[in-house]
């Protein structure tokens, strides 16, 4: 009899370390998941910041023209792989705006300067 309850210790103890195992498995499958997933995060992060970066360059050189040259540019243009509108609310301003030719509807950066 003391022969079987020892075999039948050593069968839960095997059980209880696949157990542990899948749960271990599982927690280690979860882990990578969420690593992905950040690391994905961060890649856009990254690849949003060079967007805003380059859209941001342009608008600068788009304040730095003068009145008639942004007359000249009414409307909106395609500069590389963003679309710039400008519009001109009132006589000396001219409201400027840059959107990804992806989704022109949707501007990521937008300024109002004055031109005398």
């Amino acid at each position: 009899m003391r022969r079987r309850r020892h075999l039948g210790s050593k069968g839960v103890a095997l059980l209880e370390a696949i157990i542990a195992l899948a749960i271990l498995s599982i927690g280690g499958l979860s882990t990578l998941g969420v690593v992905t997933e950040a690391l994905k995060a961060q890649h856009d992060a990254r690849a949003r910041e060079e967007t805003i970066t380059t859209s941001s360059r342009v608008l600068a050189a788009m304040t730095l023209l003068q009145g008639k040259e942004l007359d000249q540019r009414l409307g909106a243009r395609e500069v590389g792989e963003f679309v710039v509108k400008v519009s001109r609310p009132e006589k000396r301003l001219f409201r400027l705006a840059i959107s990804e030719t992806k989704y022109p509807e949707v501007e990521l950066l937008v300024t109002v300067v004055y031109k005398p």
